[in-house]
């Protein structure tokens, strides 16, 4: 049975690729205003450079003591928010940006990080409302223009994207991130080489800007040029070898190449990288079972259940991979949730009645002291 590897797709663009006739998609508290009493304003707080260096979570946790001395300290709370930013905690940000509400009023910067931490945590409309009332008051920062660009984006507001970011350049000519979102409208509007040259700016902006690099490779991959694509993405490691999004489309890349070898040990570099990139995990796991390594599919794919919704077949293939590994009880579970989600396939069905099968003899073979005997199975393409 092969299984079809998810490809680089921009955003807004997806492609289905059927297995088996299963449709596979191939990127705390509110704080109060009342708090314990404020240390004196001399009271020393955490040193920020020293801050800097520590892990993400100890940086937090850091910040958070330095906020529990001086409770109405504004600067502290953006700073916690901004690491939350970093740690994807969205609702975390949000109650942090509030409270500098709170603290200061309606200035436009705060208004500006609650926009981020309601983007964060999907509320686009929201975000949008917020980044109008932080225009109204006048705030002239960058950053304001170029989060009106990314929300209208989102929003498929394509024209006023362009306006926006447009604006964000005039104010900082050298913003990276405006000409990625730039290459972002033209690539969905389908203005080919407007963002192939919007993402190359973005690039030379910053090197290693993965996302960039990412949507410039997935362009020339989707044009089967993947010798240029893949020397965007080789390019891109050695800025940042630690950047698992560039492993994983490499490997796509190189797997399109006719080289699974070598794109397996890059998936797998990227989930070490980055545990959430599912598609990772997804395409190591159908590279071990073109193997026969069955073992490995089943701990890659137990790492992605909860995105079964983006990979409908992760269930099945656990299941096939569970069933071949003598796991019946697993086996049986997931072709039941399967069976159940569409009882008209009678492919599944007769797996489910196998699994079961299997199960009660493995329990009565565990009962009578007795070693089972190891089962073969058809492949799924052989089942009607």
């Amino acid at each position: 049975m092969r299984f079809l590897s998810p490809s680089i797709l921009l955003p807004a663009v997806r492609r289905a690729f059927w297995l088996k006739g299963y449709a596979v998609v191939v990127a705390g508290l509110l704080l109060a205003a009342c708090g314990p009493k404020e240390q004196p304003a001399d009271q020393p707080l955490v040193n920020p450079a020293t801050v800097r260096t520590m892990p993400l979570p100890e940086q937090v946790r850091e910040v958070s003591a330095a906020i529990r001395q001086q409770p109405r300290n504004a600067a502290l709370y953006a700073r916690r928010a901004r690491l939350y930013f970093k740690l994807d905690s969205g609702r975390a940000a949000l109650r942090d940006a509030e409270q500098l509400l709170l603290l200061e009023g309606p200035k436009g910067a705060n208004l500006v990080l609650k926009a981020r931490a309601l983007l964060k945590i999907g509320n686009v409309r929201e975000a949008q409302k917020t980044t109008t009332q932080a225009e109204s008051l006048g705030y002239a920062d960058a950053e304001l223009p170029l989060l009106q660009g990314e929300l209208a984006f989102i929003l498929r507001q394509y024209q006023p994207a362009i306006t926006y970011l447009n604006s964000a350049l005039k104010k900082s000519q050298f913003e990276e991130r405006a000409y990625f979102y730039k290459g972002m409208v033209y690539a969905e509007t389908g203005d080919t080489a407007r963002a192939i040259s919007s993402f190359q700016t973005a690039i030379e902006q910053q090197p290693g800007f993965a996302d960039a690099i990412g949507q410039l490779a997935g362009i020339y991959a989707a044009k089967r040029d993947y010798k240029t694509a893949a020397t965007y993405l080789t390019s891109g490691l050695r800025t940042a070898p630690d950047n698992g999004f560039l492993h994983l489309n490499l490997g796509s890349v190189v797997q399109r190449q006719g080289e699974p070898d070598s794109a397996l040990k890059l998936f797998i570099r990227a989930t070490q990288l980055d545990t959430t990139l599912y598609l990772a995990h997804y395409n190591a796991a159908v590279l071990h079972y073109d193997r026969g390594e069955y073992a490995a599919v089943v701990r890659h794919l137990r790492a992605v259940l909860r995105r079964t919704d983006k990979l409908p077949s992760t269930r099945l293939l656990l299941a096939d991979a569970a069933d071949r590994l003598g796991d019946a009880r697993t086996a049986a579970t997931e072709y039941g949730r399967l069976s159940k989600a569409d009882p008209t396939d009678t492919r599944l069905t007769f797996r489910l009645y196998q699994a079961k099968v299997r199960l009660r003899q493995l329990q009565a073979d565990s009962l009578a002291g007795r070693v089972s005997k190891p089962v073969r199975l058809d492949s799924l393409r052989k089942i009607r």
